[in-house]
């Protein structure tokens, strides 16, 4: 497997008002389609997966909260990132094979999930750091800090 064409076909960036409560940040990559492809360029099958990847900023329970008042604080939603898109992937008959049977389940291989997941992640969560500075969201990514040595050091 061969990854040969990455695009993005949708970009959403949104920030809702909502009280300065502690954000929880949920990221989630989901695959819509699998088609086969031809392609003039390559001599070998190609794979099209349509995929969305969401970044879900929610306000988060406060501690000692009770169970009536958490169902009214759950969905506050204070902002949202989402990106669709289709990765073209060479691959031999066989493996495309197993990519469309397994889409037959609304799967996708279990030996190419990882791989396609950190190449979704590594695309799109450049781009979102940019947005998320831009309107005003959290980063979804930790940064190193740099912190003083301690006198034993």
């Amino acid at each position: 497997m061969q990854v040969v064409g990455f695009n993005l076909i949708k970009v959403k960036a949104e920030r809702f008002p909502a009280p300065r409560e502690k954000i929880v940040i949920n990221t989630n990559i989901e695959f819509l389609n699998v088609e086969k492809q031809k392609s003039e360029i390559v001599e070998t099958d190609l794979a099209a997966l349509s995929f969305k990847f969401t970044i879900s900023y929610d306000t988060s329970e406060k501690p000692g909260e009770q169970k009536a008042e958490k169902s009214e604080k759950a969905g506050k939603r204070h902002g949202e990132i989402s990106f669709e898109g289709e990765i073209m992937i060479s691959v031999k008959e066989d493996e495309l094979k197993s990519f469309l049977k397994s889409w037959k389940k609304k799967e996708i291989p279990k030996e190419y999930t990882i791989l396609l997941y950190n190449f979704i992640l590594r695309k799109c969560s450049i781009r979102a750091l940019q947005l998320e500075e831009e309107i005003g969201l959290p980063s979804h990514l930790p940064f190193p800090q740099v912190r003083p040595r301690s006198e034993q050091q």
